[in-house]
C-alpha cells in the first residue's frame, strides 16, 4: 500500500468526485481510477459507490479513509522531524505532589506524545523533600513543589496552580462547621502534618505563640497515608486543599486556616544540568500552554 495511493485515496473521498481529486492532484482521471482499483483488490474491499454524481465512500472506505490520515500524518510529522534535526526519543520524568499541577502535566504528556509517539512519559507522586532528592541525584527531569523557599540552584516556572493550607477532618467532626480555623480552635486536637521538611516551620509560623500548646501526633507522606489516618478518627490534618473534598458524599471536610498565606505551586529543575532534547520540549510546551511564548 503506497503513500502516493493513500493521499489519491483521501483526496478523492474528500472532493466526492475523480474530476475533482484529479485537478488538485494533476493527474489524469483514468490513472485515480487505475490506483483506486488496484487498491480496492490489495484490500479486498470496495472503498467508493460509484454514480453520475460523483462517489460516496462504503463502510470500509470510511474506516480506510480515518485510518489513511492518520498514516499520512503521521508520515509528514516524521518527515518535518528528520528534516529539521529535531529528533526528539527518550524518556522525561516529572515528580509532583498531588495537587491539580497533574492536569497541566498530562496536558503536556499528550501533546508531547501525539507530536513524538516514541517516547515515554513519567509523573511520579512525590513530596517536596522527595523532588529535591531526585533533581539533586538525576532521577527527575523536572520537579513541582509548593515550598515557598526554593534556593538558586533551580530553574523555575511559576504555575497557575496555588496551594491553600487548611485542616482535614472527619464530617462528624466538632470543626466541620467552621467556615475557618485559627491555632486556638486545634488545641487539645491530634494533629497530623507533613513529613516535608519545611511543613513544621510552615505551621510554627502560623500558629506563632500557640505552637507549644498544639499537639504534632503523627506524620504523613501522601495523601493516601493521611486520608486513611483522618477515617480513622487517629488524628485531624493540616494538608493543602484538594478538589475531592468538594465532591458530594466525601468522607472528610476540608477548612482552610485563617489568615494563612497561599502559596503558589512552581516547576523546577536543575538550572546548571544539561537537558534532553525531549525536556526542552517539554519546557516549552509548558510555555506555550501557559501562554508565555
Amino acid at each position: 500500500m503506497e503513500l502516493r495511493i493513500l493521499k489519491y485515496f483521501v483526496t478523492i473521498a474528500t472532493e466526492g468526485t475523480f474530476l475533482g481529486a484529479a485537478e488538485i492532484l494533476h493527474v489524469s482521471q483514468s490513472t485515480l481510477s487505475r490506483q483506486i482499483q488496484t487498491l480496492e483488490e490489495e484490500v479486498g474491499k470496495t472503498l467508493f459507490e460509484r454514480s453520475k454524481q460523483g462517489v460516496t465512500l462504503t463502510e470500509s472506505g470510511r474506516y480506510l479513509l480515518d485510518r489513511a490520515k492518520e498514516i499520512l500524518t503521521m508520515t509528514s510529522q516524521t518527515v518535518n522531524t528528520l528534516q529539521s534535526n529535531e529528533i526528539v526519543t527518550g524518556r522525561i520524568t516529572v515528580a509532583a505532589g498531588e495537587n491539580t499541577s497533574g492536569q497541566l502535566i498530562a496536558a503536556v504528556f499528550r501533546t508531547l506524545l501525539d507530536q513524538y509517539p516514541t517516547i515515554q512519559v513519567d509523573l511520579v507522586s512525590a513530596t517536596a523533600d522527595s523532588v529535591l532528592y531526585g533533581l539533586q541525584h538525576g532521577l527527575f527531569d523536572f520537579g513541582v513543589v509548593s515550598s515557598p523557599q526554593i534556593n538558586n540552584e533551580y530553574e523555575r516556572l511559576d504555575l497557575p496552580v496555588a496551594d491553600r493550607w487548611g485542616v482535614v477532618v472527619p464530617n462528624n467532626h466538632r470543626l466541620a462547621t467552621y467556615r475557618t480555623v485559627i491555632p486556638e480552635n486545634l488545641i487539645g486536637e491530634r494533629l497530623l502534618i507533613s513529613r516535608q521538611d519545611d511543613v513544621l516551620q510552615q505551621v510554627k509560623d502560623w500558629a506563632q505563640n500557640h505552637f507549644e500548646e498544639l499537639t504534632i501526633s503523627g506524620f504523613y507522606d501522601m495523601y493516601y497515608s493521611m486520608h486513611v489516618q483522618v477515617v480513622a478518627n487517629v488524628g485531624v490534618a493540616i494538608t493543602f486543599d484538594k478538589p475531592e473534598y468538594h465532591e458530594p458524599n466525601h468522607k472528610l471536610t476540608f477548612i482552610p486556616l485563617r489568615s494563612n498565606q497561599i502559596i503558589k505551586t512552581k516547576l523546577i529543575w536543575k538550572r546548571e544540568r544539561l537537558q534532553t532534547q525531549l525536556a526542552n520540549q517539554f519546557l516549552k510546551e509548558m510555555r506555550l500552554l501557559l501562554g508565555e511564548c
